[in-house]
């Protein structure tokens, strides 16, 4: 039985309160529930505030229908399995693929939902968000239907602007936008990408941030030009909504698209620093296993550690070099298994055989010489190559957009290079596990966030392959043109637009009626609108990570409580999610269940701290079993 840590008879009621509930407060709240009915003879009042949708986050039900997922449905889970949280107290049900099944949801030949006449969901389909959200939507009901005598739930649909400590009373006091206070003994913070920055004023024509979409961009006529600041996901969803979303229609015929306009499309321009699209999302077999490591796991990192004075890693010098390889490796393994799956074991054990004897560049070699050379680094690109001109880089990005979709569509595990490419996904734990909580040096965690975090993404955080195949039938319709990296959009007030210019001496000038900047929001203490945490900050209840290197998430220590200004950490106070990005890392995204999910178990763990329960017996590494 599970027992809890007695509260103070004198306070047999504990006040909890979950400022945000997108997935990872909606998180916090299941485990909340589902623990609380251990406390017996004492209440917990949980105090929700959230000014949206319960639940939703980023994924209103009212979105349109084409702004997709790049997660396939049967990743996506909000139920903290034993798997996922490493815990006897869990609680199952329906990831998202079972849920859409269940409620007979089907998909058209454009790839979206019908009312009849489509093919049932697939584990393997890239869904609307807005069928997430109404997923979300749905386990909060769940969970706030079924709670136990003791737990008392109150929902504020407003915003918190401030919170303060009361240090005599030990507690802390919660303020709203209308006023309201609310003081709670315990609090997690789980504001997600809360505060996208502000848009400037109409005349500036400068859409600082494209969401909510598609109303932000309702101002845009047909056939003005609009520059677009990005190549990644965000922007892929500006395209979407400025074609698909005023009436364009996408014909597909096989691999090939063609795209039948309106009439009310803008032209686009893309731009962004690197120049580089994002890498798509590769059609994921049913079944298909992650890559086991051979040379990065837990104990390597252990042993690096060991092995520097403080502990404390370089990226490029400890850590790259092993990724390399276990690219190297996932993709020969993927090589053999077309022989079998004996082949592909038997490969990968020659590859951990070697590794301990220094001899794994002599098992690659002979690799290379069976299956054809391999080189990560070809991959592994922070920059386009050359300087091209306008000519050359549109006929250079379109050779690397159709390439890699070539490589997507054949996915995983049949596309060697797909596979090599997501070990940086496969891996992202043991990877977290070198990184968080100051697992680098100062100067490699700068460089670490500055440019492999954003590398990273555009391997294995793209779009869906039908993005970049609709994204070229508009380059075909000259609806959209990609321009070369390097340039700088800049407002001309003389002439009332901007200008797209560069110091190159090669560089033509764009002129542009409109400038969207296609960049999901920032996280933690970064850009306006971040209340309660810039007052908090401000108060010295916590602080950025590293402002000198651009690092603006919450500093939190292991337990997830964040750190004062004096560098001690605050109890009874947790941040979770997007917020503390650069003190652990990659925050962003939706749990998943069938396997370790860090969102689940860190929801898990603090509120077991919360609770005062005793983790040994929530835990599966502490019975007996």
């Amino acid at each position: 039985m599970v027992t809890g840590a007695a509260f103070d008879q004198r306070m047999p009621r504990l006040n909890v309160g979950i400022v945000g509930l997108g997935s990872r407060g909606l998180s916090v709240l299941e485990r909340l529930v589902t623990l609380s009915r251990h406390l017996h003879g004492h209440e917990v009042r949980v105090c929700i505030f959230e000014p949206g949708e319960p639940g939703t986050g980023a994924h209103g039900p009212a979105q349109p229908d084409y702004l997709l997922l790049n997660t396939i449905a049967g990743q996506l889970s909000m139920f903290p399995d034993r798997a996922a949280i490493n815990a006897v107290e869990e609680r199952t049900g329906p990831n998202l693929y079972e849920w859409c099944r269940e409620r007979g949801i089907e998909i058209g030949v454009d790839g979206l939902p019908c009312k009849g006449g489509g093919r049932p969901v697939e584990p393997t389909d890239f869904l609307p968000r807005r069928i997430l959200g109404e997923y979300l939507g749905w386990f909060y009901g769940v969970v706030a239907r079924n709670l136990p005598p003791n737990l008392k739930l109150v929902f504020y649909r407003q915003k918190v602007v401030s919170l303060v400590r009361d240090v005599v009373r030990a507690r802390f006091v919660l303020r709203t936008s209308t006023g309201v206070t609310e003081e709670m003994d315990r609090v997690f913070l789980t504001v997600g990408h809360a505060g996208c920055p502000r848009n400037d004023a109409a005349g500036t024509r400068k859409i600082a941030s494209p969401y909510p979409m598609p109303a932000v961009l309702d101002g845009i006529t047909p056939y003005e030009k609009v520059g677009v600041e990005g190549l990644g996901l965000a922007a892929m969803d500006v395209v979407a909504a400025l074609t698909w979303g005023r009436g364009g229609r996408f014909e597909r015929t096989g691999h090939h698209v063609r795209y039948h306009p309106s009439g009310r499309e803008p032209h686009v321009v893309l731009f962004s620093r690197s120049g580089l699209p994002f890498r798509v999302r590769p059609v994921s077999a049913a079944g298909t296993r992650r890559h086991q490591p051979i040379f990065l796991n837990l104990e390597t990192v252990s042993a690096l550690r060991a092995r520097v004075l403080g502990g404390q890693l370089d990226f490029e010098r400890d850590l790259l070099p092993l990724m390399r390889d276990e690219m190297r490796a996932a993709f020969y393994i993927a090589c053999a298994r077309r022989e079998g799956e004996q082949q592909a074991h038997a490969v990968a054990a020659e590859l951990a055989g070697a590794f301990p004897l220094g001899a794994a560049g002599d098992v690659f070699a002979a690799l290379a010489a069976c299956y054809g050379a391999f080189e990560p680094n070809d991959y592994l690109i922070a920059e386009v190559p050359g300087s091209l001109d306008g000519a050359d880089y549109a006929r250079w990005v379109r050779g690397y957009i159709e390439a890699d979709l070539a490589e997507g569509r054949l996915g995983v595990p049949a596309s060697p290079v797909k596979v090599a490419l997501e070990v940086w996904r496969d891996l992202r734990d043991v990877l977290r596990a070198a990184v968080d909580h100051s697992g680098l040096t100062p100067v490699s965690r700068r460089v670490f966030y500055r440019q492999y975090a954003a590398l990273i993404n555009r391997l294995v955080a793209g779009p869906q392959k039908e993005r970049h195949e609709d994204l070229l039938a508009l380059m075909d319709a000259g609806i959209v043109e990609i321009a070369p990296a390097g340039g700088q959009c800049v407002w001309r007030e003389a002439a009332g637009r901007f200008e797209l210019a560069s110091d190159r001496p090669d560089w033509t000038p764009v002129w542009l009626d409109w400038l969207v900047v296609a960049r999901v929001g920032g996280s933690g203490l970064d850009g306006p609108d971040r209340e309660p945490l810039a007052s908090m900050a401000g108060a010295g209840l916590l602080q950025a990570v590293d402002r000198a290197a651009g690092l603006y998430g919450v500093a939190i220590d292991t337990c997830g409580h964040p750190v004062d200004a004096s560098g001690v950490p605050v109890p009874g106070i947790w941040v979770l999610g997007p917020a503390v990005e650069g003190a652990t890392y990659y925050n962003h995204y939706v749990p998943s269940g069938g396997a370790y999910s860090r969102a689940l178990s860190d929801a898990h763990l603090a509120v077991s701290e919360c609770l005062g329960l005793d983790i040994k017996q929530v835990t599966v590494c502490g019975e007996a079993a």
